[in-house]
């Protein structure tokens, strides 16, 4: 689906959707605003996001987790000022920030086998 000619950079943010095994990743980069629920709307639910434009309260709406309904959220950001209200947004998922928990690997098995490691101990 094309964005309005007037959209702005991030509504015409560039999304990846990554089915392996059973298993759905989505990172949506910066998408927010107009953009968000013309791409997520068919999306369905999703084991890992990649919370959009780094948490920002604007991009990561109740409409995005209703559409999406993560088992994962990994916030790539400098640091987890929005923690709170991610965490009122998606409810009981398992909330990673990079902030905190340094990079984070998300990987796969042949068997559907999903692992999240975070690189730093907490």
């Amino acid at each position: 689906m094309a964005a309005p000619k007037d959209a702005d950079d991030n509504e015409k943010s560039i999304v990846f959707i990554a089915e392996h095994a059973g298993r759905r990743i989505i990172l949506p980069g910066d998408l927010e605003g107009r953009g968000s629920p013309n791409i997520f709307h068919n999306i369905g639910p999703v084991d890992v996001l990649i919370s959009p434009h780094h948490g920002s309260p604007s991009a990561n709406t109740t409409a995005l987790a209703e559409q999406l309904t993560p088992d994962n959220v990994i916030v790539s950001a400098r640091n987890s000022a929005h923690a709170d209200r991610l965490r009122s947004v998606f409810g009981q998922v398992a909330l990673y920030h990079t902030s905190d928990s340094g990079a984070v690997s998300v990987s796969v098995s042949p068997n559907g086998r999903l692992s999240i490691t975070p690189f730093r101990n907490l």
